[in-house]
């Protein structure tokens, strides 16, 4: 049920996912308020996440999603990357090590051998990005919307002496700013941010990269 779920939203919004689960269960209320949340519809979001922890009460999840979306809805959406210190601590630690080196292992291996422009949308501090740079990159943008994860990657590309532009904001936010208009890349990337951005925005950049066959590397939707 939540891959029909997931098709429907990607085909007609939220409106059609929660049409497909007619008789959701817990399982499939969270997952709505995940597509909810991911559309920054807060309020339907801490709808179904509420439905789900009263559908069922032992759950710590659904308890725990219920009150964290409650919170959203009444107070707003924090910036859980504003401190660039916590965010690298938590991505150095524990399985995040080798995930994040597989990650950039499999971005490297998709990289042309000749020169090309790079498109890199949630690059965070560059931990993922950084070790899978090869020298037939020519040129990388880095979208990020935190400022210190920003300045953190930009500052390391430069030291290596790698050619970028810096984007401050989401992809949605590139996608609308009329000076990226012109802008092509030959590969975009994206590392563990795309389930967060509404498949119907992202589609908007994914027509300005030229390789149809773009590297991603991704949590799932």
């Amino acid at each position: 049920m939540l891959e029909r779920i997931w098709e429907c939203h990607r085909a007609g919004g939220l409106a059609a996912a929660t049409a497909a689960a007619a008789a959701p269960s817990p399982e499939d209320l969270c997952y709505l308020a995940m597509l909810a949340f991911s559309d920054e519809r807060y309020a339907d979001a801490a709808a179904f996440a509420a439905r789900a922890a009263q559908a069922s009460p032992g759950d710590v999840l659904f308890q725990s999603a219920a009150a964290h979306l409650a919170r959203v809805a009444r107070e707003g959406k924090r910036n859980v990357y504003v401190s660039a210190e916590g965010f690298a601590a938590f991505i150095r630690g524990g399985g995040n090590v080798p995930l994040y080196q597989e990650t950039s292992a499999a971005l490297a291996s998709q990289y042309p051998e000749v020169q090309f422009d790079l498109l890199d949308i949630g690059a965070g501090d560059g931990m993922a990005l950084l070790p899978a740079l090869t020298p037939a990159v020519r040129r990388v943008t880095v979208v990020e919307p935190a400022a210190p994860l920003l300045e953190r990657c930009a500052a390391a590309l430069s030291a290596r002496g790698v050619a970028f532009e810096a984007f401050g904001g989401r992809l949605q936010d590139l996608a609308a700013d009329p000076d990226m208009a012109s802008r092509r890349w030959a590969v975009a990337q994206a590392t563990f941010c795309l389930h967060a951005t509404c498949f119907i925005r992202a589609a908007s950049i994914r027509r300005r990269a030229a390789a149809p066959s773009a590297a991603a590397a991704r949590g799932p939707p």
